[in-house]
């Protein structure tokens, strides 16, 4: 009796050892395939924040095409280098950036975080702002007051800007998961 006692607990140990093993098994597939699963979501979720960013950095190049038609009033302070070819041009560039980040700001809103949706939005309220003042500017010679009102709100797109692009970078080099 006792070698059939033997036999029996070695044949439960044997299939307890196997039960074993294959919930440990499972358990680290499960978890490898969760862990792969977040990791595969973290990187597509980078990619669409940095499509997002990138959509929305579309309006820069218009601003900066407006600043070079504003040059000299933005070297030199002085709006007599202005002519209203170049305010209208510039407006019209201000109005394409405006218009850029209008139609690209739920992107990045949507792709988040909130600290870089708040900069995009900071960003789009400063051409806002800017292309308004300028618009204001139109049609009169600029003066010495709205040329300096114009370069303030220049500074303003320009820090807004920078802002962006420093949320924006410190999220895509975060590592992933």
């Amino acid at each position: 009796m006792d070698q059939g006692i033997a036999a029996v607990l070695g044949a439960a140990v044997g299939v307890l050892g196997t039960l074993g093993t294959a919930v440990a098994t499972y358990g680290a597939a499960s978890r490898q395939a969760r862990d792969q699963a977040k990791a595969t979501h973290a990187q597509r979720l980078r990619d669409e924040r940095r499509e997002a960013y990138l959509s929305f950095l579309e309006g820069v190049t218009h601003v900066e095409k407006a600043l070079q038609m504003i040059e000299p009033l933005v070297v030199s302070g002085d709006p007599a280098g202005i002519n209203q070819l170049a305010l209208s041009d510039a407006i019209g560039h201000l109005q394409a950036a405006e218009t850029a980040y209008t139609l690209h700001y739920r992107k990045v809103q949507l792709a988040g975080p909130a600290k870089v949706a708040e900069s995009a939005l900071q960003v789009w309220e400063a051409v806002a702002s800017f292309y308004t003042g300028m618009r204001s500017n139109a049609t009169a010679p600029l003066s010495q007051e709205n040329a300096r009102r114009i370069l303030t709100l220049a500074k303003k797109v320009a820090a807004a800007d920078a802002e962006f692009l420093k949320q924006a970078r410190g999220i895509l080099e975060e590592p992933t998961a």
